[in-house]
């Protein structure tokens, strides 16, 4: 009996070491784990960083672009009126051409009459 207490002993001493040795791994694999959740957290704050300075830049982008839209709007808004004078004055011009044509008619027909 006394020799199954010894083994009994020695079993006991050697589970206690082998405890000891999975203690000390599990702590350092859970050292390793919360470095790697703080690295991971860490890059998702990098992307969180990066991705709203792209939507930042890109919300300035497209106001850049609207207003240039606008301009260009007022600008061809601006150029279709004055597209539409230029054309009221040419008929105008033709108009005022084509009555001056024909007082030089009659008046050159009347010349012609008299002499």
């Amino acid at each position: 009996m006394l020799r199954e207490l010894d083994d009994l002993k020695v079993q006991l001493e050697e589970q206690g070491g082998a405890t000891a040795v999975q203690v000390d791994t599990n702590r350092k694999r859970e050292a390793e784990l919360t470095q790697l959740r703080m690295d991971v957290a860490a890059q998702n704050d990098d992307h969180e960083k990066m991705v709203n300075d792209t939507r930042k830049k890109q919300a300035v982008a497209i106001g850049e672009l609207e207003e240039q839209m606008e301009a260009v709007k007022k600008s061809k808004g601006k150029l279709e009126k004055d597209v539409h004078r230029l054309n009221s004055e040419l008929i105008d011009s033709s108009e005022q051409l084509e009555e001056s044509k024909k007082l030089k008619v009659l008046y050159i027909s009347e010349r012609v009459e008299e002499q």
